[in-house]
């Protein structure tokens, strides 16, 4: 697998634990795929959740 491929593979598996947490906390988390990716100082975070104030990052980021 290309490194482009793991790279895209690892977004999805970020993405899919985020969207169980949002589940499982009845929370609405902002990233990438759902168009609201945020930008905390000059970083990219995997997730944000306004309503907690909480960012979350994968283990595979």
């Amino acid at each position: 697998m290309s490194h482009h491929g793991l790279n895209r593979l690892q977004s999805v598996v970020a993405v899919q634990w985020m969207e169980s947490v949002a589940r499982t906390r009845n929370i609405d988390i902002e990233h990438r795929f759902n168009g609201q990716e945020r930008k905390i100082g000059s970083f990219y975070v995997d997730g944000f959740c306004e309503a907690t104030d909480q960012m979350l990052l994968s283990w595979m980021s």
